[in-house]
Protein backbone atom coordinates (compact mmCIF):
# COMPACT_ATOMS: atom_id res chain seq x y z
CA UNK A 1 0.00 0.00 0.00
CA UNK A 2 2.81 2.34 1.08
CA UNK A 3 4.18 1.79 -2.48
CA UNK A 4 1.05 2.49 -4.15
CA UNK A 5 0.49 5.95 -2.43
CA UNK A 6 4.30 6.93 -2.99
CA UNK A 7 3.38 6.17 -6.93
CA UNK A 8 0.34 8.00 -6.71
CA UNK A 9 2.43 11.27 -4.85
CA UNK A 10 5.43 10.95 -7.51
CA UNK A 11 2.66 11.43 -10.19
CA UNK A 12 -0.01 13.76 -8.82
CA UNK A 13 1.77 17.21 -8.72
CA UNK A 14 1.42 20.76 -9.04
CA UNK A 15 1.06 21.10 -13.22
CA UNK A 16 1.07 17.67 -14.06
CA UNK A 17 -0.39 16.29 -17.03
CA UNK A 18 -1.47 12.58 -16.55
CA UNK A 19 -3.33 10.42 -19.61
CA UNK A 20 -4.72 7.33 -18.91
CA UNK A 21 -4.26 6.58 -15.53
CA UNK A 22 -6.00 4.05 -13.07
CA UNK A 23 -5.68 5.14 -9.58
CA UNK A 24 -7.17 2.09 -7.65
CA UNK A 25 -7.29 3.91 -4.28
CA UNK A 26 -6.47 8.00 -3.99
CA UNK A 27 -6.05 9.31 -0.33
CA UNK A 28 -3.94 12.72 -0.68
CA UNK A 29 -4.52 15.34 2.88
CA UNK A 30 -3.18 18.83 2.10
CA UNK A 31 -1.66 19.22 -1.41
CA UNK A 32 -1.23 21.56 -3.56
CA UNK A 33 -2.38 20.13 -7.54
CA UNK A 34 -2.77 23.59 -9.23
CA UNK A 35 -2.82 23.35 -12.73
CA UNK A 36 -3.36 18.98 -12.55
CA UNK A 37 -4.57 17.61 -15.86
CA UNK A 38 -6.20 14.50 -15.76
CA UNK A 39 -7.59 13.13 -18.65
CA UNK A 40 -9.03 9.66 -19.46
CA UNK A 41 -8.44 8.28 -16.27
CA UNK A 42 -10.22 6.64 -13.69
CA UNK A 43 -10.47 7.18 -9.71
CA UNK A 44 -11.60 3.98 -8.37
CA UNK A 45 -12.07 5.09 -4.65
CA UNK A 46 -10.70 7.35 -2.27
CA UNK A 47 -10.59 10.54 0.03
CA UNK A 48 -9.24 14.03 -1.03
CA UNK A 49 -9.28 16.61 1.84
CA UNK A 50 -8.30 19.86 1.78
CA UNK A 51 -6.46 19.84 -1.79
CA UNK A 52 -6.03 22.32 -3.86
CA UNK A 53 -6.76 21.94 -7.42
CA UNK A 54 -7.16 25.95 -8.61
CA UNK A 55 -7.49 26.13 -12.53
CA UNK A 56 -6.93 22.11 -12.78
CA UNK A 57 -8.80 20.40 -15.67
CA UNK A 58 -10.48 17.02 -15.18
CA UNK A 59 -11.39 15.89 -18.52
CA UNK A 60 -13.29 12.79 -19.95
CA UNK A 61 -12.40 10.77 -16.05
CA UNK A 62 -14.35 8.73 -14.14
CA UNK A 63 -14.39 8.98 -10.23
CA UNK A 64 -16.07 6.09 -8.08
CA UNK A 65 -16.80 6.25 -3.81
CA UNK A 66 -13.97 9.33 -4.14
CA UNK A 67 -14.94 11.82 -0.84
CA UNK A 68 -13.64 15.43 -1.84
CA UNK A 69 -13.24 17.61 1.16
CA UNK A 70 -12.81 20.90 1.86
CA UNK A 71 -11.21 21.15 -1.68
CA UNK A 72 -10.65 24.15 -3.70
CA UNK A 73 -11.71 23.60 -7.03
CA UNK A 74 -11.70 27.02 -7.68
CA UNK A 75 -11.63 28.10 -11.68
CA UNK A 76 -11.39 23.82 -12.61
CA UNK A 77 -12.64 22.74 -16.10
CA UNK A 78 -14.63 19.75 -15.60
CA UNK A 79 -15.85 18.50 -18.81
CA UNK A 80 -17.11 15.11 -20.24
CA UNK A 81 -16.56 13.03 -15.87
CA UNK A 82 -18.33 10.34 -14.65
CA UNK A 83 -18.93 10.65 -11.23
CA UNK A 84 -20.69 8.22 -8.86
CA UNK A 85 -21.12 7.81 -5.20
CA UNK A 86 -18.89 10.44 -4.64
CA UNK A 87 -18.95 12.87 -2.16
CA UNK A 88 -18.64 17.08 -2.46
CA UNK A 89 -17.96 18.51 1.20
CA UNK A 90 -17.60 22.22 1.95
CA UNK A 91 -15.97 22.39 -1.89
CA UNK A 92 -15.46 26.12 -3.48
CA UNK A 93 -16.37 25.45 -7.28
CA UNK A 94 -16.30 29.43 -8.03
CA UNK A 95 -15.72 30.07 -11.26
CA UNK A 96 -15.27 26.54 -12.29
CA UNK A 97 -16.71 25.31 -15.48
CA UNK A 98 -18.77 22.24 -15.35
CA UNK A 99 -19.82 20.50 -18.59
CA UNK A 100 -21.33 17.66 -20.49
CA UNK A 101 -20.73 15.15 -17.36
CA UNK A 102 -22.68 12.41 -15.02
CA UNK A 103 -22.99 12.27 -11.56
CA UNK A 104 -24.82 9.36 -10.29
CA UNK A 105 -25.75 8.97 -6.73
CA UNK A 106 -23.72 12.07 -5.32
CA UNK A 107 -23.94 14.66 -2.36
CA UNK A 108 -23.10 18.27 -2.81
CA UNK A 109 -22.93 19.61 0.82
CA UNK A 110 -22.19 23.81 1.23
CA UNK A 111 -20.73 23.31 -2.28
CA UNK A 112 -19.74 26.94 -3.52
CA UNK A 113 -21.27 27.11 -7.14
CA UNK A 114 -20.91 30.94 -7.51
CA UNK A 115 -20.16 32.72 -11.09
CA UNK A 116 -19.62 29.06 -12.51
CA UNK A 117 -20.68 27.66 -15.62
CA UNK A 118 -22.87 24.45 -15.65
CA UNK A 119 -24.22 22.95 -18.32
CA UNK A 120 -25.48 19.73 -20.07
CA UNK A 121 -25.11 17.93 -17.26
CA UNK A 122 -26.76 15.06 -15.44
CA UNK A 123 -27.91 14.10 -12.15
CA UNK A 124 -29.41 11.31 -10.97
CA UNK A 125 -30.44 10.20 -7.53
CA UNK A 126 -28.18 13.41 -6.21
CA UNK A 127 -28.46 15.73 -3.36
CA UNK A 128 -27.59 19.34 -2.65
CA UNK A 129 -27.75 20.64 0.83
CA UNK A 130 -27.15 24.78 0.81
CA UNK A 131 -25.72 25.24 -1.61
CA UNK A 132 -24.36 29.31 -3.27
CA UNK A 133 -24.91 29.77 -7.09
CA UNK A 134 -24.73 33.93 -7.10
CA UNK A 135 -24.08 34.63 -10.08
CA UNK A 136 -23.34 31.60 -12.19
CA UNK A 137 -24.50 30.40 -15.43
CA UNK A 138 -26.54 27.43 -15.09
CA UNK A 139 -28.62 25.70 -18.44
CA UNK A 140 -29.15 22.87 -20.08
CA UNK A 141 -29.20 20.13 -17.29
CA UNK A 142 -31.43 17.19 -16.10
CA UNK A 143 -32.25 16.32 -12.72
CA UNK A 144 -33.26 12.77 -11.70
CA UNK A 145 -34.63 11.87 -8.78
CA UNK A 146 -32.69 14.74 -6.89
CA UNK A 147 -33.02 16.27 -4.01
CA UNK A 148 -32.44 20.16 -3.04
CA UNK A 149 -32.74 21.44 0.10
CA UNK A 150 -31.21 25.13 0.74
CA UNK A 151 -30.60 27.46 -2.74
CA UNK A 152 -31.30 29.83 -4.04
CA UNK A 153 -32.13 30.05 -8.32
CA UNK A 154 -32.16 33.40 -9.57
CA UNK A 155 -30.61 35.28 -12.97
CA UNK A 156 -29.78 33.30 -15.15
CA UNK A 157 -30.99 29.44 -14.12
CA UNK A 158 -32.20 28.45 -17.43
CA UNK A 159 -33.74 25.42 -19.19
CA UNK A 160 -33.82 22.62 -16.61
CA UNK A 161 -35.05 19.71 -16.68
CA UNK A 162 -36.65 17.89 -13.27
CA UNK A 163 -37.75 14.86 -13.03
CA UNK A 164 -39.23 13.09 -9.43
CA UNK A 165 -36.83 15.66 -8.03
CA UNK A 166 -38.18 16.78 -4.41
CA UNK A 167 -37.18 20.82 -3.31
CA UNK A 168 -37.11 22.08 0.19
CA UNK A 169 -36.10 25.22 1.83
CA UNK A 170 -35.81 26.45 -1.93
CA UNK A 171 -36.46 29.24 -3.53
CA UNK A 172 -36.23 30.20 -7.35
CA UNK A 173 -37.63 33.55 -9.09
CA UNK A 174 -41.26 32.91 -10.41
CA UNK A 175 -40.60 34.20 -13.52
CA UNK A 176 -38.15 31.08 -14.02
CA UNK A 177 -40.49 28.79 -13.58
CA UNK A 178 -41.26 30.08 -18.10
CA UNK A 179 -37.69 28.68 -18.22
CA UNK A 180 -37.24 25.31 -16.26
CA UNK A 181 -39.53 22.14 -16.80
CA UNK A 182 -40.66 19.41 -14.64
CA UNK A 183 -42.53 20.42 -11.21
CA UNK A 184 -45.82 19.06 -9.90
CA UNK A 185 -48.57 21.01 -9.10
CA UNK A 186 -47.78 21.08 -5.77
CA UNK A 187 -44.15 21.96 -6.25
CA UNK A 188 -45.27 24.30 -8.77
CA UNK A 189 -47.24 25.94 -6.11
CA UNK A 190 -44.41 26.37 -3.38
CA UNK A 191 -42.15 27.41 -5.58
CA UNK A 192 -43.68 30.18 -7.13
CA UNK A 193 -43.87 32.40 -3.99
CA UNK A 194 -47.55 33.09 -4.17
CA UNK A 195 -46.97 34.67 -7.56
CA UNK A 196 -50.28 34.97 -10.09
CA UNK A 197 -49.34 32.07 -12.42
CA UNK A 198 -51.75 33.35 -14.90
CA UNK A 199 -50.44 37.48 -15.06
CA UNK A 200 -46.96 36.13 -15.25
CA UNK A 201 -48.10 33.88 -18.50
CA UNK A 202 -49.52 37.35 -19.56
CA UNK A 203 -46.43 39.46 -19.21
CA UNK A 204 -44.23 36.91 -21.19
CA UNK A 205 -46.64 37.21 -23.95
CA UNK A 206 -46.79 40.89 -23.74
CA UNK A 207 -42.95 41.04 -24.04
CA UNK A 208 -43.01 38.70 -26.72
CA UNK A 209 -42.00 35.62 -24.72
CA UNK A 210 -43.91 33.44 -26.22
CA UNK A 211 -42.00 30.32 -25.71
CA UNK A 212 -41.86 30.99 -22.14
CA UNK A 213 -45.37 31.72 -21.80
CA UNK A 214 -46.02 28.05 -23.20
CA UNK A 215 -43.68 26.25 -21.32
CA UNK A 216 -44.91 28.26 -17.97
CA UNK A 217 -48.52 26.56 -19.11
CA UNK A 218 -46.39 23.14 -19.49
CA UNK A 219 -45.68 23.33 -15.74
CA UNK A 220 -49.25 23.80 -15.04
CA UNK A 221 -51.39 21.91 -17.81
CA UNK A 222 -49.71 19.10 -16.75
CA UNK A 223 -51.68 16.25 -18.48
CA UNK A 224 -52.26 18.26 -21.91
CA UNK A 225 -48.32 18.15 -23.29
CA UNK A 226 -49.13 17.55 -27.07
CA UNK A 227 -51.08 20.59 -27.56
CA UNK A 228 -48.61 22.74 -24.65
CA UNK A 229 -45.38 21.59 -27.10
CA UNK A 230 -47.05 21.90 -30.16
CA UNK A 231 -47.75 25.57 -28.95
CA UNK A 232 -44.51 25.67 -27.63
CA UNK A 233 -42.90 25.43 -31.35
CA UNK A 234 -45.45 27.42 -32.84
CA UNK A 235 -44.31 30.35 -30.38
CA UNK A 236 -40.70 29.65 -31.79
CA UNK A 237 -42.19 30.37 -35.22
CA UNK A 238 -43.91 33.22 -33.96
CA UNK A 239 -41.01 35.04 -32.08
CA UNK A 240 -39.38 34.59 -35.73
CA UNK A 241 -42.23 36.06 -37.53
CA UNK A 242 -41.41 38.81 -35.41
CA UNK A 243 -38.47 39.51 -35.36
CA UNK A 244 -37.47 38.82 -31.69
CA UNK A 245 -34.07 36.92 -31.35
CA UNK A 246 -34.68 33.45 -29.88
CA UNK A 247 -31.57 31.46 -27.99
CA UNK A 248 -29.91 28.42 -29.63
CA UNK A 249 -30.30 27.37 -25.62
CA UNK A 250 -33.43 27.86 -25.71
CA UNK A 251 -34.18 25.44 -29.46
CA UNK A 252 -31.82 22.97 -27.87
CA UNK A 253 -34.63 23.37 -24.74
CA UNK A 254 -37.39 22.55 -26.63
CA UNK A 255 -35.59 19.86 -28.74
CA UNK A 256 -34.56 17.93 -25.48
CA UNK A 257 -37.99 18.63 -23.84
CA UNK A 258 -39.68 17.13 -27.18
CA UNK A 259 -37.79 13.72 -27.03
CA UNK A 260 -37.71 13.66 -23.26
CA UNK A 261 -42.13 13.68 -23.53
CA UNK A 262 -41.47 11.34 -26.42
CA UNK A 263 -39.55 8.81 -25.08
CA UNK A 264 -41.70 8.65 -22.05
CA UNK A 265 -44.77 8.77 -24.29
CA UNK A 266 -46.03 11.69 -22.72
CA UNK A 267 -46.55 13.02 -26.10
CA UNK A 268 -48.02 11.36 -28.99
CA UNK A 269 -46.19 10.21 -32.26
CA UNK A 270 -48.69 12.60 -33.97
CA UNK A 271 -47.71 15.49 -31.94
CA UNK A 272 -43.72 14.94 -32.69
CA UNK A 273 -44.78 14.71 -36.47
CA UNK A 274 -46.49 18.22 -35.82
CA UNK A 275 -43.67 19.76 -34.68
CA UNK A 276 -41.50 18.39 -37.17
CA UNK A 277 -43.90 19.53 -39.70
CA UNK A 278 -43.84 23.41 -38.40
CA UNK A 279 -40.01 23.28 -37.95
CA UNK A 280 -40.29 22.24 -41.63
CA UNK A 281 -42.61 25.28 -42.84
CA UNK A 282 -40.04 27.63 -40.69
CA UNK A 283 -37.40 27.35 -42.90
CA UNK A 284 -38.88 26.62 -46.03
CA UNK A 285 -40.97 30.09 -45.56
CA UNK A 286 -37.88 31.49 -44.27
CA UNK A 287 -37.88 34.78 -43.30
CA UNK A 288 -35.14 37.50 -43.89
CA UNK A 289 -35.42 39.32 -41.05
CA UNK A 290 -32.08 39.05 -38.30
CA UNK A 291 -34.08 36.40 -36.09
CA UNK A 292 -34.45 34.12 -39.06
CA UNK A 293 -31.06 34.09 -39.84
CA UNK A 294 -29.86 33.39 -36.17
CA UNK A 295 -32.12 30.24 -35.53
CA UNK A 296 -32.44 28.40 -38.70
CA UNK A 297 -29.41 26.61 -38.26
CA UNK A 298 -30.36 25.70 -34.85
CA UNK A 299 -34.04 24.64 -35.87
CA UNK A 300 -32.85 22.63 -38.83
CA UNK A 301 -30.85 20.59 -36.76
CA UNK A 302 -33.71 20.28 -34.26
CA UNK A 303 -35.92 18.85 -37.57
CA UNK A 304 -33.37 16.65 -38.57
CA UNK A 305 -33.61 15.16 -35.33
CA UNK A 306 -36.76 14.16 -35.55
CA UNK A 307 -36.33 12.82 -39.21
CA UNK A 308 -34.38 10.39 -38.95
CA UNK A 309 -36.55 9.21 -35.22
CA UNK A 310 -39.66 9.23 -37.84
CA UNK A 311 -37.75 7.36 -40.03
CA UNK A 312 -37.24 4.38 -37.23
CA UNK A 313 -40.90 4.69 -36.40
CA UNK A 314 -42.03 3.99 -39.97
CA UNK A 315 -39.58 0.92 -39.87
CA UNK A 316 -40.89 -0.49 -36.38
CA UNK A 317 -44.50 -0.10 -37.57
CA UNK A 318 -44.07 -1.70 -40.95
CA UNK A 319 -42.26 -4.89 -38.98
CA UNK A 320 -45.48 -5.00 -36.92
CA UNK A 321 -48.17 -4.95 -39.23
CA UNK A 322 -46.58 -8.05 -41.24
CA UNK A 323 -47.78 -10.01 -38.34
CA UNK A 324 -51.43 -8.61 -38.44
CA UNK A 325 -54.11 -11.01 -40.06
CA UNK A 326 -54.26 -11.46 -43.50
CA UNK A 327 -57.96 -11.41 -45.43
CA UNK A 328 -58.85 -13.95 -47.87
CA UNK A 329 -61.30 -10.96 -49.10
CA UNK A 330 -62.54 -7.39 -48.92
CA UNK A 331 -66.03 -8.80 -47.48
CA UNK A 332 -63.91 -10.64 -44.50
CA UNK A 333 -64.97 -9.35 -41.24
CA UNK A 334 -64.01 -9.02 -37.67
CA UNK A 335 -65.22 -7.68 -34.54
CA UNK A 336 -63.57 -5.20 -32.33
CA UNK A 337 -63.68 -4.33 -28.97
CA UNK A 338 -62.30 -1.25 -27.23
CA UNK A 339 -62.94 -1.18 -23.23
CA UNK A 340 -62.53 2.71 -22.75
CA UNK A 341 -62.38 4.57 -18.95
CA UNK A 342 -65.20 6.80 -20.29
CA UNK A 343 -66.98 7.55 -23.69
CA UNK A 344 -65.01 9.30 -25.98
CA UNK A 345 -66.22 12.99 -26.98
CA UNK A 346 -66.20 11.70 -30.66
CA UNK A 347 -67.33 8.56 -31.87
CA UNK A 348 -65.29 6.16 -33.32
CA UNK A 349 -67.70 4.86 -35.81
CA UNK A 350 -66.99 8.07 -38.08
CA UNK A 351 -63.18 6.83 -38.29
CA UNK A 352 -63.82 3.27 -39.04
CA UNK A 353 -66.17 4.42 -41.81
CA UNK A 354 -63.12 6.21 -43.37
CA UNK A 355 -60.99 3.66 -43.00
CA UNK A 356 -62.97 1.27 -44.55
CA UNK A 357 -63.34 3.39 -47.64
CA UNK A 358 -59.70 3.74 -47.56
CA UNK A 359 -58.93 0.32 -47.39
CA UNK A 360 -61.09 -1.47 -50.07
CA UNK A 361 -64.09 0.05 -52.08
CA UNK A 362 -65.65 -2.90 -51.69
CA UNK A 363 -65.53 -2.98 -48.02
CA UNK A 364 -68.87 -3.32 -46.50
CA UNK A 365 -69.64 -0.32 -44.27
CA UNK A 366 -68.52 -0.86 -40.62
CA UNK A 367 -71.36 -0.54 -38.02
CA UNK A 368 -71.72 -0.55 -34.10
CA UNK A 369 -72.94 -4.03 -32.87
CA UNK A 370 -73.65 -2.42 -29.22
CA UNK A 371 -72.10 -0.84 -26.17
CA UNK A 372 -71.99 -1.33 -22.42
CA UNK A 373 -71.30 1.26 -19.47
CA UNK A 374 -69.85 1.04 -16.46
CA UNK A 375 -66.39 1.14 -17.64
CA UNK A 376 -67.58 2.00 -20.98
CA UNK A 377 -66.93 -0.80 -24.03
CA UNK A 378 -67.78 -0.27 -27.75
CA UNK A 379 -68.51 -3.29 -30.39
CA UNK A 380 -68.09 -2.58 -34.10
CA UNK A 381 -68.17 -5.22 -37.13
CA UNK A 382 -65.15 -3.94 -39.31
CA UNK A 383 -63.38 -5.29 -42.83
CA UNK A 384 -60.63 -7.53 -41.65
CA UNK A 385 -58.39 -5.18 -44.38
CA UNK A 386 -59.36 -2.23 -42.61
CA UNK A 387 -57.52 -3.44 -39.43
CA UNK A 388 -54.13 -2.02 -40.45
CA UNK A 389 -55.39 1.47 -40.55
CA UNK A 390 -56.98 0.59 -36.82
CA UNK A 391 -53.25 -0.14 -36.27
CA UNK A 392 -51.77 2.68 -37.07
CA UNK A 393 -54.29 4.59 -35.58
CA UNK A 394 -54.33 3.82 -32.33
CA UNK A 395 -50.24 3.91 -32.69
CA UNK A 396 -50.25 7.48 -34.39
CA UNK A 397 -52.20 8.68 -31.18
CA UNK A 398 -49.93 6.98 -28.70
CA UNK A 399 -52.25 4.39 -27.56
CA UNK A 400 -49.41 1.91 -25.77
CA UNK A 401 -51.91 -1.11 -24.92
CA UNK A 402 -51.40 -4.04 -27.20
CA UNK A 403 -54.29 -4.97 -30.24
CA UNK A 404 -55.02 -8.74 -28.83
CA UNK A 405 -56.44 -10.77 -31.68
CA UNK A 406 -58.34 -13.55 -31.32
CA UNK A 407 -59.98 -15.93 -34.15
CA UNK A 408 -63.48 -17.08 -33.54
CA UNK A 409 -64.49 -20.62 -33.57
CA UNK A 410 -67.75 -22.78 -33.11
CA UNK A 411 -68.49 -24.27 -29.47
CA UNK A 412 -68.37 -27.80 -30.37
CA UNK A 413 -64.80 -27.17 -31.49
CA UNK A 414 -63.71 -26.32 -27.88
CA UNK A 415 -65.02 -28.77 -26.08
CA UNK A 416 -61.71 -30.92 -25.88
CA UNK A 417 -59.47 -31.39 -22.96
CA UNK A 418 -57.57 -28.58 -21.94
CA UNK A 419 -53.84 -28.60 -22.58
CA UNK A 420 -52.30 -27.88 -19.29
CA UNK A 421 -48.92 -26.46 -21.38
CA UNK A 422 -51.04 -23.90 -22.28
CA UNK A 423 -52.90 -23.32 -18.86
CA UNK A 424 -50.87 -20.23 -17.82
CA UNK A 425 -50.78 -18.47 -21.60
CA UNK A 426 -54.71 -18.98 -21.11
CA UNK A 427 -55.12 -17.64 -17.96
CA UNK A 428 -53.10 -14.29 -19.38
CA UNK A 429 -55.85 -13.91 -21.92
CA UNK A 430 -58.53 -14.21 -19.56
CA UNK A 431 -57.64 -11.13 -18.03
CA UNK A 432 -57.94 -9.07 -21.60
CA UNK A 433 -60.92 -11.32 -23.07
CA UNK A 434 -62.99 -11.57 -19.82
CA UNK A 435 -65.68 -9.27 -22.16
CA UNK A 436 -65.27 -12.12 -25.49
CA UNK A 437 -68.55 -14.22 -26.16
CA UNK A 438 -68.56 -17.49 -25.32
CA UNK A 439 -67.64 -19.43 -28.54
CA UNK A 440 -64.23 -17.54 -28.88
CA UNK A 441 -60.85 -19.48 -28.58
CA UNK A 442 -57.28 -17.78 -28.40
CA UNK A 443 -54.60 -17.72 -31.36
CA UNK A 444 -52.93 -15.41 -33.49
CA UNK A 445 -50.29 -12.70 -33.08
CA UNK A 446 -50.37 -9.89 -30.40
CA UNK A 447 -49.49 -6.61 -32.15
CA UNK A 448 -47.94 -3.31 -30.41
CA UNK A 449 -48.63 0.02 -30.46
CA UNK A 450 -45.36 2.51 -30.98
CA UNK A 451 -44.24 5.98 -30.57
CA UNK A 452 -43.49 8.40 -33.03
CA UNK A 453 -45.59 10.59 -35.62
CA UNK A 454 -48.31 12.45 -37.33
CA UNK A 455 -50.19 15.44 -38.49
CA UNK A 456 -53.76 16.27 -40.69
CA UNK A 457 -52.74 17.54 -44.00
CA UNK A 458 -48.62 17.22 -43.96
CA UNK A 459 -45.84 15.82 -46.25
CA UNK A 460 -44.26 12.53 -45.36
CA UNK A 461 -40.59 11.95 -45.76
CA UNK A 462 -39.65 9.38 -47.96
CA UNK A 463 -36.92 6.69 -47.77
CA UNK A 464 -36.10 3.10 -49.54
CA UNK A 465 -36.28 1.09 -46.13
CA UNK A 466 -40.17 2.25 -46.15
CA UNK A 467 -42.28 0.21 -48.44
CA UNK A 468 -44.44 2.44 -50.77
CA UNK A 469 -47.55 0.49 -48.75
CA UNK A 470 -46.89 1.79 -45.59
CA UNK A 471 -45.86 5.39 -46.89
CA UNK A 472 -49.16 5.14 -48.10
CA UNK A 473 -50.80 3.87 -45.17
CA UNK A 474 -50.16 6.59 -42.84
CA UNK A 475 -50.32 9.07 -45.25
CA UNK A 476 -54.04 7.73 -46.07
CA UNK A 477 -55.03 7.30 -42.01
CA UNK A 478 -53.20 11.02 -41.57
CA UNK A 479 -55.31 12.71 -43.86
CA UNK A 480 -58.99 10.91 -42.99
CA UNK A 481 -60.97 13.78 -41.52
CA UNK A 482 -62.06 11.95 -38.39
CA UNK A 483 -58.07 11.81 -37.40
CA UNK A 484 -58.16 15.60 -38.52
CA UNK A 485 -61.32 16.29 -35.84
CA UNK A 486 -59.50 14.42 -32.98
CA UNK A 487 -56.48 16.16 -32.95
CA UNK A 488 -58.37 19.33 -32.53
CA UNK A 489 -58.44 18.59 -29.08
CA UNK A 490 -56.14 18.56 -25.77
CA UNK A 491 -56.46 14.85 -24.92
CA UNK A 492 -57.68 13.23 -28.36
CA UNK A 493 -60.96 13.14 -27.35
CA UNK A 494 -60.59 10.28 -25.16
CA UNK A 495 -58.43 7.94 -28.25
CA UNK A 496 -55.12 8.54 -25.68
CA UNK A 497 -53.31 6.15 -23.57
CA UNK A 498 -54.88 6.88 -20.50
CA UNK A 499 -58.69 6.32 -21.87
CA UNK A 500 -58.20 3.18 -23.74
CA UNK A 501 -57.98 0.33 -21.58
CA UNK A 502 -57.74 -2.99 -24.34
CA UNK A 503 -58.13 -3.69 -27.65
CA UNK A 504 -59.07 -6.88 -28.57
CA UNK A 505 -60.13 -7.84 -32.55
CA UNK A 506 -62.03 -11.15 -33.20
CA UNK A 507 -61.43 -12.85 -36.78
CA UNK A 508 -64.59 -14.20 -37.75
Amino acid sequence: MKEIVRKHNDLLAKGAKLNFQVFSQLEIVDKNLEYLHLSSSAVLSGGLKRVCFFNASFFSTKFSDVTFAQCNLQSTDICSIWANGCQFLNCDFSEATISDSTFINCHFDNAVFESISLTRCQFIDCSFQDISTDDSTISLNTFTGCRIVGADFKESFYYQTFEKCTFSGVAIAPELLGYNYGFSPEILQSLSQSANLDELCANFTNDGLFVNAAILRINQLQDHYDAAMVACVAALGQMIQNDILVKADEIEFLKGLTMYLQARQQIAPISVLRIWQLLNNYFMCESSNTAAGKAMPHIREFANTLYFDYMEFQKKLQEQLVHLPQANSATDMAELQIVYAEEPTLPLLDCLVQFSTLADSRCPEPHMLRTERGSFHEFHEIAVIAIPYVQTFLTLLGVVVPIVIYEKQKQHQMETQPDPAKAEQDQREKKVGQELPAETSSRLEITLSLSEAGQPALFLPNTEVIKPETTALLSNVMKAPGIQALISSADFSGYNKKNIHSVTILIQ
